[in-house]
């Protein structure tokens, strides 16, 4: 426990009679001639004191003239007003007391601050005498921790609840709030990573869908296909099989040119017109065996166009879905896979050959050989 104020002078000296006087620690033996035991100056004035560094104050007693440091004097007859208050750089001054609106007093006010304050700066700011043009300070006492109570009959204490914390625990309070505000702000960034992850993964999910989508109408389409590639192939048996059956009836079992020749030689006035007949009937078989053999070949065809989309659907459906397992894989997680899937969906809808539309293609690119080549060697 010390006074801090003892032994100082004020910033403002030049302007005091006797500034050393108001903390030299004599508090009994003061009077009202020559200046005699207290600082003097004209109203307004200000009392400051520099503690050259930040200091916890604890208390500040300020004694003005009551007239009774000598025994047996009575007490001034007079009222001073004044301001107390602190800083912390000598710039800002922050007033914790004044009675400069009230009364007045006088003898000694007791400051005992209730909560944690600092200052390096404490200042006295005169503002009245009710009594003459001076303002006398006896005593000016800042004490770091609460010192012993004063034994003297004309004492006000008064408690003082605003709190000036130090700078450096205002430092700390900042450099806290600042730590705690990096930390709500790196969840926060987290957090945000964390929903562009989802927001990736959704959109892989609906690219997949995509994928699984366009792979389901493949296959439903390649079993249109096959399904009406097995009707063709069943209509083209059905009518090759008449063809041939009239053929074979055509060159084995027609007996009817016989009994036209046998009706022709029974009958002389025929006999013109035998060769017509036999003309026109083999020329209606000729033309129905054409019919016949016409429909058979274009049954074929539309069996070997089935077919052939059959294939192509089905290389379709296959691709995509070895495309969605490739762009999957953990490993490739990482990379940019838009070049890849570009690439990928150029071989999947390219002109691809089957094998029975009949064309004579190189064989085409195989998608995942394709896709391997594509994604970039990690180092």
């Amino acid at each position: 426990m010390a006074n801090l104020a003892l032994g100082k002078v004020p910033l403002e000296k030049e302007v005091w009679k006797n500034p050393e006087a108001a903390t030299d620690g004599n508090t009994t033996n003061y009077g009202n001639r020559n200046n005699e035991g207290y600082a003097e100056a004209s109203w307004p004035c200000q009392y400051t004191l520099d503690l050259d560094s930040e200091k916890k104050v604890a208390s500040v007693r300020i004694l003005l003239f009551d007239n009774l440091g000598k025994p047996n004097h009575p007490i001034a007859d007079r009222k001073y007003t004044f301001s107390l208050s602190l800083s912390p750089d000598g710039d800002n001054y922050y007033t914790v007391y004044s009675n400069r609106d009230q009364e007045g007093g006088l003898g000694w006010y007791a400051f005992v601050f209730n909560n944690e304050t600092f200052a390096r700066f404490v200042r006295i700011e005169g503002h009245n005498n009710s009594k003459n043009a001076g303002f006398h300070i006896v005593q000016f006492e800042i004490h770091d921790e609460r010192p012993a109570p004063i034994q003297n009959r004309n004492v006000q204490e008064i408690h003082i609840r605003t709190a000036i914390p130090s700078e450096n625990k205002l430092r700390e309070l900042i450099n806290a709030n600042i730590a705690q505000k990096a930390g709500e702000l790196e969840k926060l960034n987290s957090l945000v990573n964390d929903l562009n992850k989802a927001k990736t993964g959704f959109e892989s999910s609906l690219s997949k869908i995509d994928f699984f989508k366009e792979t389901k109408d493949f296959t439903e389409e390649a079993y249109s296909n096959h399904t009406r590639a097995r009707n063709w192939l069943w209509a083209s048996g059905g009518v090759f099989v008449i063809f041939l059956g009239l053929l074979l009836y055509f060159l084995f079992c027609d007996e009817l040119p016989y009994r036209v020749l046998e009706k022709v030689n029974a009958h002389e006035y025929a006999k013109p017109y035998a060769g017509f007949m036999l003309g026109s009937y083999y020329v209606t078989k000729a033309i129905l065996l054409s019919v016949l053999l016409f429909v058979f070949t274009w049954f074929l065809k539309n069996y070997r166009a089935e077919k052939h989309n059959y294939v192509i659907n089905k290389h379709k459906a296959m691709s995509l879905l070895s495309v969605t397992g490739v762009l999957t894989m953990e490993q490739l997680k990482e990379i940019d896979k838009t070049g890849v899937l570009l690439k990928a969906l150029e071989i999947v809808y390219m002109h691809q050959g089957s094998g029975f539309s009949g064309e004579h293609s190189s064989d085409p690119p195989n998608v995942v050989t394709t896709l391997l080549h594509q994604i970039p060697k990690s180092s």
